[in-house]
């Protein structure tokens, strides 16, 4: 969420942007992906070096109205996607490392995440062999800025994808679950169940007096799985700004074009022109 400027607008780069992940498990980078308990540790920085880490023993299945269990116990085609009934321990950590020198900041980044499944989960898709692992994903990024310039980007591997083959309702910008042809939430990060994929982000930022000029994108690649879901790749391009009234209030705007390749016939390219004001309390 820190290096993506256009964060919690429609013009985001996580879920409908298909920019970065946004699970609705509490491991994305997603709007409203909460769990019920949590626990987590910041590290102090030393000669530039600090690690987080999360442990979530809670599960996220109340907190989105589409993230309900199946009849059956499985997953399968539902939102049903973190850890099932009990969470099952779940956990993240992350480090980074920060350096100035004659002006130049710079900041590479890592994590790992993983989403593990319950027995719940594991039992009800017995009969779908891609769906009984647990979900695995790698991020690695940097951030460098000189003067009124920065450059930013992050690449993400996921592997047997739960949580992140979805998003929050939040993080896709509607519920396409509803039915209704005229719905258009999507999750344009979203991965197939229990298969691999990769995305990456890239963006730049100049800053004017009082105003940031931005652009950004980036890619999303779903990979196939064998007589299953088919290949799924968006690409997308943000560009807009950011005038800041204050230190706590701000309008912006932009546009966002997203082109959709998708052989599952689900998701379709968009566009998105946003213009809004927001105010930090």
């Amino acid at each position: 969420m820190t290096i993506d400027p256009f964060a919690y607008t429609t013009l985001q780069a996580s879920g409908s942007g298909g920019t970065m992940s946004a699970s609705a498990n509490g491991l994305g980078s997603g709007a409203n992906g909460f769990v019920n308990s949590a626990a987590r540790y910041d590290s102090p920085k030393v000669e530039g070096f600090s690690f987080s880490g999360i442990l979530m023993p809670g599960d996220s299945n109340r907190l989105d109205p589409a993230n309900v269990i199946a009849p059956s116990g499985s997953f399968a085609g539902s939102q049903s996607n973190s850890g099932g009934e009990d969470g099952e321990w779940d956990f993240q950590v992350a480090g980074k490392y920060e350096a100035q020198f004659q002006g130049h900041n710079l900041a590479v980044f890592g994590g790992y995440s993983r989403d593990n499944l319950s027995t719940r989960q594991r039992t009800g898709n017995a009969g779908y062999p891609a769906l009984v692992n647990n979900e695995h994903i790698w991020r690695g990024g940097a951030s460098w800025s000189f003067q009124n310039f920065k450059l930013n980007g992050q690449y993400e591997n996921i592997n047997n994808a739960v949580g992140a083959a979805t998003c929050t309702n939040a993080g896709m910008l509607g519920n396409p679950a509803t039915g209704s042809p005229d719905s258009r939430g999507q999750c344009n990060s979203a991965m197939n169940w229990g298969g691999d994929g990769n995305i990456w982000f890239a963006g730049g930022q100049y800053d004017w007096g009082n105003t940031s000029f931005i652009a950004q994108g980036g890619m999303t690649n779903a990979h196939g799985l064998a007589g299953g879901a088919s290949r799924r790749e968006v690409s997308s391009f943000t560009v807009g700004a950011i005038h800041h009234l204050s230190k706590r209030s701000s309008l912006f705007g932009g546009y966002q074009r997203a082109m959709v390749d998708d052989r599952n016939a689900v998701f379709r390219d968009s566009n998105t022109y946003s213009i809004g004001m927001r105010h930090n309390f």
